[in-house]
């Protein structure tokens, strides 16, 4: 894990924190609240919308239920939306936006 300044280009800093080798982009880890196994990279690039969801990955494996329990919009049209225009929000701000949501989740299911 790095710590210091911030990177002075954000959106480049937020792909190679996602997908740079060196930063463990293909590091697989399960998640808690479904029980998928994915990468930062795999994640990233889904939210991203430059790889499709695979249907399993949508599933809650934990409960073995093939009831479809991870909704993942496409960002796009998540930056078009009134609320995003409204605020002006930026792709990079809406993408943060949604990243800041999963781990609020994921949080919150940690603390039982």
């Amino acid at each position: 894990m790095h710590s210091g300044y911030p990177h002075p280009q954000i959106e480049k800093g937020v792909v190679d924190e996602h997908c740079e080798e060196d930063l463990g982009c293909n590091v697989e880890f399960t998640t808690t609240n479904y029980g998928i196994t994915t990468t930062p990279k795999k994640e990233y690039e889904i939210a991203r919308n430059t790889q499709e969801c695979p249907e399993e990955d949508k599933k809650n494996k934990k409960k073995k239920s093939d009831k479809i329990i991870r909704n993942v919009k496409n960002i796009d049209e998540l930056v078009k939306m009134r609320i995003a225009m409204d605020a002006k929000l930026i792709l990079l701000e809406v993408l943060t936006i949604v990243s800041l949501l999963m781990l609020k989740n994921l949080f919150f299911q940690c603390l039982g």
